[in-house]
C-alpha cells in the first residue's frame, strides 16, 4: 500500500539526521505535499508530524506569474571556524525563547499557538525574557527550563556549553524574527490567494530585511514600544526582525532583481550563500530580468544560475523497472 505522507515526512527526516544533518521538516515537507501549478501553505516549525496533514493548504498559482531563481555561486560555510557559533546565536536565542513564551502566554490566557499572537501580543510577551543573557543567567532567571536551555545549547552550538562559553545569548532580535516570518508566510499564502502581487512582494522584502548580516539582535523594553507604535496599522509580518542570515552578494543579486521589475526578492534557504528568488507578475518581465542580471553580473551562467520557475509536484516514484 501506499506509505503515509507522516511516514514518509519522518524517514526523510530521519535519513537526514543519520547524514549528519539536523534538519527540520520544512524542506521534506514541501517536496511530500507539493502540487504542480500551486503554492503550499502548512505547519513545519512546530514538529507535530501528525498534525501537519491537517494544516495543508493550497491555492492555484496566479497565471503568468513567474519566479527568477538565482543562484549567487557563494558557498554556505556555516561550520566554517568562527562562523558556527555566531551563526547559530540567533537560532538558539529563539529556541529558548518561545517555550518561555508559550507558558506566558498560557498564564496570561492566551493561546500557546504563537502563529496566532497579534502584534500587541507579541511584543508584550518578549518583554518576559531578556534582551540578552549568558547561559548561567539564563538557568538561574529560569530554572524550571534547565533542561530545554541546556539541550537548546547542546543542540545548536558546536561543542555545547563548553564551546559557547560565556557568550551572551540575543533573545529577542531572532524570535521577532521568527514570529514575523511566520506572519508574513500566513500573508503572502492569502496575499497571493486574492492576487495582490505587490503585497506578496513587499513581504519578501522585509522578510529578507530580516536577514541582513547587521541586523540588530539585542532589542531593549524601549525598541519593543517604538515597534508597537510605527507597525500598529500594518501588524507583525512587517517588523522585520533580526536572524542574519544573509550575505553581501545576496544583497546585491536582490537589489539587482527590484530595479528589473519584481514585485520583490528575498533570500532563500538558510541562507549565507545560496540562491534568492524574485517575484515578477508577468513571464516576459522575468525574462527580461533574466537577461539584465546576466549582463550585470557576468560570472553568471545561464540555466545553470539564472533561470525561471513556477511551481512544480514536490516528489513522484521513480520507475528504475527499465534498468534493472
Amino acid at each position: 500500500g501506499a506509505i503515509s505522507p507522516v511516514l514518509e515526512l519522518r524517514s526523510a527526516q530521519r535519513v537526514e539526521h543519520l547524514a549528519g544533518v539536523r534538519s527540520g521538516l520544512m524542506d521534506q515537507g514541501s517536496m511530500i505535499f507539493g502540487v504542480r501549478d500551486a503554492i503550499l501553505h502548512g505547519r513545519f516549525y512546530d514538529l507535530k508530524m501528525q498534525e501537519i496533514p491537517e494544516t495543508i493548504q493550497t491555492c492555484a498559482w496566479p497565471s503568468g506569474c513567474t519566479v527568477v531563481v538565482v543562484n549567487s555561486r557563494v558557498t554556505r560555510e556555516l561550520a566554517a571556524a568562527g562562523n558556527a557559533v555566531l551563526y547559530a546565536l540567533p537560532r538558539l536565542g529563539c529556541a529558548i525563547a518561545m517555550p518561555i513564551l508559550r507558558d506566558e502566554a498560557k498564564q496570561r490566557g492566551l493561546t500557546e499557538d504563537a502563529v496566532s499572537w497579534d502584534l500587541k501580543e507579541a511584543l508584550s510577551l518578549l518583554k518576559v525574557v531578556p534582551a540578552s543573557a549568558t547561559v548561567e543567567e539564563l538557568l538561574k532567571a529560569f530554572p524550571q527550563r534547565t533542561e530545554e536551555i541546556l539541550a537548546a545549547v547542546q543542540r545548536f552550538i558546536p561543542g555545547g556549553r563548553e564551546g559557547l562559553g560565556d557568550t551572551a545569548i540575543p533573545l529577542r532580535g531572532s524570535t521577532i524574527f521568527t514570529l514575523a516570518e511566520s506572519a508574513r508566510a500566513k500573508d503572502f499564502f492569502s496575499s497571493l490567494k486574492a492576487g495582490d502581487l505587490k503585497r506578496c512582494g513587499r513581504l519578501m522584502d522585509v522578510g529578507h530585511e530580516g536577514d541582513a548580516v547587521d541586523g540588530e539582535l539585542h532589542i531593549s523594553d524601549d525598541d519593543l514600544d517604538a515597534l508597537a507604535k510605527r507597525h500598529a496599522h500594518e501588524g507583525l509580518c512587517f517588523i522585520p526582525g533580526a536572524f542574519r542570515a544573509g550575505h553581501p552578494r545576496l544583497d546585491d543579486l536582490c537589489a539587482a532583481l527590484r530595479a528589473a521589475g519584481a514585485e520583490g526578492a528575498s533570500l532563500t534557504g538558510a541562507g549565507r550563500g545560496g540562491c534568492v528568488l524574485g517575484l515578477f507578475s508577468t513571464e516576459a518581465r522575468a525574462a527580461e530580468a533574466l537577461e539584465a542580471l546576466l549582463k550585470g553580473f557576468h560570472d553568471l551562467r545561464r540555466d545553470l544560475d539564472v533561470f525561471t520557475a513556477i511551481p512544480i509536484k514536490g516528489r513522484s516514484l521513480l520507475d528504475l523497472s527499465a534498468v534493472l
